[in-house]
């Protein structure tokens, strides 16, 4: 079994808003902070977007945030951008 990759992300704008970030595959894995919580929708969407180009220029396609519980609060790939609703 692959685990995911440790991406180190302490010398990146990323950390705002993400505690880590790993990789799998084709799929960068970030764990939101409680900032997260706080952006608006846009805001979200924004940021998505910059760590989209982040996993971009290490070859990976899709990203997927999840929040500290291990749920889905963002994803996306190269057609789509999507921030779904907190649970």
């Amino acid at each position: 079994m692959k685990v995911a990759s440790e991406i180190d992300i302490s010398m990146t704008d990323l950390k705002q808003h993400l505690q880590k970030a790993r990789s799998s595959n084709e799929t960068l894995y970030g764990v939101t902070s409680p900032s997260w919580d706080a952006l608006s929708d846009d805001e979200k969407k924004e940021f998505l977007k910059k760590v989209t180009e982040f996993a971009g220029k290490r070859g990976l396609s899709k990203v997927n945030l999840l929040n500290y519980r291990g749920r889905t609060v963002a994803f996306s790939n190269k057609y789509r951008f999507e921030v779904l609703p907190p649970a």
